[in-house]
């Protein structure tokens, strides 16, 4: 018996256990990062809201896509573009933070 066959097979018989892999995958994720050896303890925490977080949103915008009504279409389209401008200043600052110090050095700000 192979487990990820009878994963599809209980994802056939139940549609809503397809989120139970993203929940395996985040736990997965944690236990990696446990085995790293990391001094900050916080961080496996800090990864699970994180990634708890991205799965909501994955959620609402899977059921925004979804849906007829065109006042929420233009909700989900605005919910878009917003974590696009918030992801890319992010990176921006994480990508200053690193090459010029500003707005603070990340090793500061890991710490």
């Amino acid at each position: 018996m192979n487990p990820l066959r009878i994963l599809k097979e209980a994802i056939k018989s139940n549609p809503s256990l397809k989120y139970a892999l993203g929940v395996l995958g985040i736990a997965a994720v944690i236990v990696i990062i446990k085995t790293w050896d990391i001094e900050n303890t916080k961080l496996p925490v800090i990864t699970f809201l994180a990634l708890f977080g991205f799965m909501i949103l994955l959620l609402i915008f899977s059921s925004i896509s979804k849906s007829k009504d065109p006042h929420l279409k233009f909700a989900g389209y605005v919910l878009v573009y917003a974590v696009i401008i918030i992801l890319c200043v992010s990176a921006v600052l994480i990508l200053s933070a690193i090459m010029f110090d500003w707005p603070t050095p990340l090793a500061k700000l890991i710490k």
